[in-house]
């Protein structure tokens, strides 16, 4: 199905299943990405967990009841890493630029490449006409990354 430019970045600002297809193509674009039911399971549980960091500011910490705790158990290259720590980091930040993300891994050099590949979805043209990526995407920590 295809979609005019301005449905596309409605699309990409809503639905964080599809901007991570999007995103997929814009990294690996050699590499088909064949779907599956653990892809949509997964971008639907982040994109809940961001609707809930978008309620956190405006709703009592009280009424707050739901765990944004999430454990994905997943053989290698299940996309785990792609989804979480490059696609879902990168399409928060655009809808929300003042948050703060740490992302955290076994090799601090795994970690670097995560924080690049997401950088480079941010910098992507047809990603930042969904999102407000331009000031952010310019800020570089004390790593350089």
């Amino acid at each position: 199905m295809k979609f005019d430019r301005r449905t596309a970045d409605a699309l990409y600002r809503v639905s964080f299943g599809a901007f991570a297809y999007a995103a997929y193509a814009v990294l690996y674009p050699n590499r088909p990405l064949v779907p599956n039911w653990h892809i949509k399971c997964i971008c639907h549980r982040l994109q809940e967990m961001s609707r809930q960091l978008e309620m956190r500011d405006s709703v009592a910490i009280e009424a707050r009841a739901v765990s944004n705790d999430l454990v994905i158990n997943l053989p290698p290259r299940s996309l785990k890493s792609f989804l979480v720590s490059i696609a879902w980091v990168a399409w928060v930040l655009g809808r929300n630029p003042n948050l703060q993300i740490i992302c955290a891994s076994y090799s601090e050099e795994l970690a670097h490449k995560f924080s690049r590949d997401c950088r480079v979805l941010m910098e992507e043209p047809f990603l930042q006409a969904s999102f407000s990526y331009q000031a952010q995407s310019k800020k570089v920590d004390r790593n350089g990354v």
